[in-house]
């Protein structure tokens, strides 16, 4: 036999590919291949997050961030520690990292039971440092009515969703129709006694809407 009939491959990188068109349910100013400044935050903040995860909780600390030539965005690992990995070990880390999760048809695709885990409120903190650039000026997130019906879905209670039918159709900008709706969940949670998780739900929306979408499929 050849050499090359012999040869087999003992390591590989692991790559995580996130694309743009993932995003398309809650990006506005773009749609499918096209990409702007304003949707572009998006990539911003995935990388931030992946990266902090990947050093922070599995302790790698060779990576490389590529522009993917399209839509998105590469991270490719080199660690040997992740070269080594079998298959089972790469779905493992694909896992850890995907939050957003269900098809087209399902209206609320995070959700948080008990205390948040510090990765999450990690994750919830970088991206409130973006969240009013993006989604409350570039994607003006509550700026319709039917905009408005999309995030009320990811709310737990559908109580409270009928609580706030007028909210829907008022005439506020993203910014005020976003703090009404902290209150009102806030208002709820208290007269409810969840205190102790009364943020998981505002939470959960800010995750569904910015949190990384990631291509298990190309790790």
């Amino acid at each position: 036999k050849q050499w090359y009939q012999r040869r087999v491959r003992g390591e590989r990188e692991v790559v995580f590919d996130i694309d743009m068109t993932d995003y398309d349910e809650v990006r506005y100013c773009c749609s499918e291949a096209k990409i702007c400044s304003d949707c572009w935050v998006f990539m911003k903040i995935a990388v931030r997050i992946i990266d902090e995860a990947l050093r922070q909780d599995f302790g790698f600390s060779n990576l490389l961030w590529v522009y993917s030539g399209r839509m998105g965005v590469h991270c490719w690992i080199a660690d040997e520690s992740a070269r080594k990995r079998n298959n089972n070990g790469r779905g493992a880390i694909a896992d850890y990292l995907s939050l957003v999760i269900g098809g087209d048809q399902q209206s609320k695709k995070v959700t948080l039971n008990g205390v948040p885990h510090p990765s999450i409120k990690r994750s919830v903190n970088i991206i409130t440092r973006y969240f009013e650039e993006l989604q409350i000026n570039s994607q003006d997130f509550l700026g319709t009515p039917k905009k408005c019906q999309k995030v009320l879905s990811m709310l737990p209670a559908k109580t409270i969703q009928e609580d706030l039918k007028d909210w829907v159709s008022s005439h506020h900008d993203s910014k005020t129709k976003w703090n009404q709706l902290k209150a009102a969940w806030s208002t709820y949670a208290n007269k409810r006694k969840l205190k102790n998780y009364e943020n998981n739900a505002i939470y959960e929306i800010v995750l569904q809407l910015c949190y990384p979408r990631l291509d298990v499929n190309v790790t």
